[in-house]
């Protein structure tokens, strides 16, 4: 190598690709100018949620309602389900997530088994979570393991 290239070396954190660790920006609160359009179209929009509120108001509360109302009925059924007393609940549960399982695997005989077993496995998880993650632990030791 000649001693010119040797000299036109730079280190890798002077290239503009790696900002350097060191350097402090100052100007990291900047304010952007105002937008000329900014104003306007926030006009419009006020004034376009004022004319569109009345009718759709009514059907946002709607909906509003409808969403507090099946979340609480997901509660319930999910206390149900969990409820060591309520066993045909629970049976029920997961003998109805594996024939999802196996509808929704449609094809072949092994996708359908396996679209059921994990399909059930998950509803088993969902009914006792804390069982669920003790075998999640030990299956994961022992394939760490291997």
């Amino acid at each position: 190598m000649s001693s010119n290239q040797e000299n036109k070396k730079i280190k890798l954190i002077d290239l503009p690709l790696y900002p350097s660790c060191c350097e402090k920006s100052t100007n990291q609160n900047k304010e952007e100018p105002a937008n000329l359009i900014q104003p306007y179209v926030s006009e419009a929009r006020e004034k376009t949620v004022k004319l569109i509120d009345p009718y759709v108001g009514h059907y946002m509360k709607r909906f509003g309602e409808i969403l507090t109302t099946s979340k609480d009925h997901s509660l319930v059924l999910l206390q149900t389900i969990r409820d060591d007393e309520n066993q045909a609940a629970r049976a029920t549960f997961i003998t109805s997530a594996a024939f999802l399982g196996y509808l929704i695997g449609r094809r072949g005989f092994f996708r359908k088994s396996l679209f059921a077993v994990v399909a059930a496995g998950s509803a088993a998880a969902i009914c006792q979570p804390k069982l669920a993650k003790d075998y999640a632990e030990v299956a994961y030791e022992i394939t760490a393991k291997k």
